[in-house]
């Protein structure tokens, strides 16, 4: 593999997506004047059976190609994470400003977001929208698997902390734990692997793109779970 090789996938990635986003828009425009002239997608009483089918059917197709437009977002994440533009950043900073765009849609779901943050925590070299994007879709991963399983109490933790890694260096360590049931075992091995999810639905390129965004900032990240919660460790290396 050349030098150029992961810039040149996240291009023709981007082409791709652009080349399918246009067809995949124009599909969606189409439907919903199809949506309108039908007066709806959800049948009601003054309908006939054909009708009422058509409005099914139309509904279901609106619903894949949200579906599949979703899968071509994280495809382009997936494949623009490898490719950071890395500067000086306050992580604490980041994460209260990411809270505050979550913590309303994590109250709407029922959970409970709260931070720890590092006291004098050393600054480190980031993307910050491309760690904000990693912070998200743990985020979101907790979030669903609480939801999914019906936890009482729900809760997603995000903290920092600095570490001691050794003479070549310090670290910064970002959590984000969930009280939820945990990964299940034959899963923990897997979820690193591009494709692979456990939820319906799921582009199963979170968790990759979350791995790939950390490993493109000289980090290091892997998961730790239990019947109590899981907790996914993020380190960074420090500039100090």
């Amino acid at each position: 593999m050349t030098e150029d090789t992961p810039h040149d996938i996240a291009v023709l990635a981007g082409g791709l997506a652009h080349e399918i986003r246009n067809p995949l828009s124009t599909i969606g425009l189409n439907l919903e004047l199809l949506a309108e002239s039908l007066g709806g997608t959800e049948p009601d009483d003054a309908d006939d059976r054909p009708t009422a089918r058509r409005k099914r059917m139309l509904r279901t197709v609106q619903r894949e190609c949200g579906h599949l437009s979703e899968i071509l977002d994280a495809f382009l994440a997936f494949a623009k994470a490898g490719e950071p533009d890395l500067k000086e950043a306050d992580l604490n900073r980041l994460v209260r400003e990411f809270a505050e765009f979550f913590r309303p849609a994590a109250a709407s779901a029922g959970v409970r977001l709260s931070l720890v943050p590092a006291a004098d925590l050393p600054p480190v070299r980031l993307d910050v929208r491309l760690m904000r994007q990693a912070l998200l879709n743990l985020a979101l991963n907790a979030q669903q698997a609480l939801v999914e399983h019906a936890t009482p109490q729900p809760h997603i933790e995000v903290a920092t902390r600095p570490i001691l890694v050794g003479p070549a260096g310090g670290a910064v360590e970002l959590t984000v734990a969930d009280n939820g049931p945990g990964v299940p075992a034959e899963a923990l091995s897997t979820m690193w692997d591009p494709f692979f999810s456990t939820k319906p639905g799921g582009s199963g390129l979170g968790l990759p793109t979350v791995k790939k965004i950390v490993e493109a900032h000289g980090g290091r990240v892997h998961c730790e779970s239990g019947p109590t919660g899981t907790t996914f460790h993020v380190a960074l290396p420090t500039l100090l």
